[in-house]
C-alpha cells in the first residue's frame, strides 16, 4: 500500500472527479472495487468515510495516488466531461 491517508482527510469531491474523468458510473466502480454502490455514493457526498482498504482499492482502480482523495475538487460541469482520451500509440496504427 503506497501513501496511505487518514480516512478523516478523505474528500468526496475528489473521488467523484476521478470517477467521472475515468468515465465510470457508480455501478461500474462498485463492480470493479467490490465496494457497495450506496456506500460509494456516501463517500462522494460525505455521508460515509472509507476505510484505508477502500481508499487503496479506489486509488488502484481509478489509477490515482491515495493522496489524491484529500484534495477538494470543484464539481465538473457535465458539458466539460465529454472529452475523449486516446493513446498516442493507437493513433499511429
Amino acid at each position: 500500500m503506497s501513501g496511505m491517508v487518514n480516512p478523516d482527510e478523505f474528500v468526496g469531491s475528489a473521488l467523484e472527479c476521478a470517477r467521472v474523468v475515468a468515465g465510470w458510473d457508480l455501478e461500474c466502480l462498485s463492480t470493479e472495487t467490490g465496494i457497495n454502490r450506496t456506500r460509494l455514493a456516501g463517500f462522494e457526498t460525505g455521508r460515509n468515510l472509507p476505510t484505508n482498504t477502500e481508499i487503496q482499492a479506489l486509488a488502484d482502480t481509478l489509477e490515482v495516488l491515495p493522496k489524491f482523495f484529500t484534495i477538494p475538487v470543484e464539481k465538473i460541469p457535465d458539458h466539460a466531461i465529454n472529452i475523449k482520451w486516446t493513446n498516442k500509440n493507437e493513433n499511429s496504427k
